[in-house]
C-alpha cells in the first residue's frame, strides 16, 4: 500500500507541493519527500524518527531521502533521527524555500500558480524520466528522453508554444514571470 501511494504521488503529472509548518516526523518527513518541492515555515521541522522506536524507516524513505540529499546527509538523518530545523533543511536541500509562518499557506498557493499554462504531459515525463534516472543506464535513458520528445511534441501545448513564439508573443507557460 505505501509503494502505491507513493508512486502514485510520484507520477501525477503536475507538480506536487508539501507545505511543512511544524515538525514532520516519522511518515510525515516521508510524505514531504514524496513531494516535488516542499515549501516551510520556520517552525517545521524534520526528524527521520523511526530507530528512536525500534523501527526502520518506510513511506519510501529510502527511495526519496538519498536522491533528495545524497547518500552521506541520508546515513545521518535515518541512523541518528536527529532533528533538523528549517535553516538546515534549507542548506541540505529538504526544503525549496523558507517562509513565514502566517503566509506559508498563500506561499504554496502562489508557488502552484506558477505553473498554469505548463504543459501537464512535458511535467508528467519529465517527471517519470527524473525518478528513473538514477537506475537507468545511459543509452536507455537518451532513448527514454527522445521518445517522451516524441510524445510532447505532438501535443497541442507545444504545437501552441510554438505558434506563440512564431508570432512574439509570450509564451503560455514561463517560469521566471508567472504570476504568483
Amino acid at each position: 500500500a505505501v509503494h502505491n501511494w507513493s508512486s502514485r504521488l510520484r507520477n501525477l503529472e503536475m507538480p506536487v507541493i508539501a507545505a511543512v509548518d511544524g515538525p514532520a516526523a516519522g511518515a510525515g518527513m516521508s510524505i514531504a519527500l514524496a513531494a516535488d518541492f516542499v515549501l516551510a515555515s520556520s517552525r517545521a521541522s524534520f526528524c527521520m524518527s523511526f530507530v528512536k522506536i525500534g523501527l526502520v524507516p518506510d513511506m519510501a524513505a529510502f527511495y526519496s531521502l538519498p536522491r533528495v540529499v545524497g547518500m552521506a546527509v541520508a546515513k545521518d538523518l535515518l541512523l541518528t533521527a536527529r532533528r533538523v530545523g528549517a535553516d538546515e533543511a534549507l542548506r541540505l536541500g529538504l526544503v525549496h524555500s523558507l517562509h513565514d509562518p502566517n503566509d506559508l499557506p498563500e506561499a504554496a498557493r502562489g508557488f502552484a500558480r506558477r505553473f498554469q499554462g505548463a504543459s501537464r504531459q512535458a511535467l508528467g515525463l519529465t517527471k517519470r524520466l527524473l525518478q528513473r534516472s538514477f537506475e537507468t543506464p545511459y543509452d536507455t535513458l537518451t532513448e527514454l528522453e527522445a521518445q517522451a520528445q516524441a510524445i510532447a511534441g505532438a501535443t497541442p501545448e507545444h504545437a501552441e508554444a510554438v505558434r506563440r513564439f512564431l508570432a512574439g508573443e509570450k509564451p503560455a507557460f514561463d517560469w521566471d514571470h508567472a504570476s504568483r
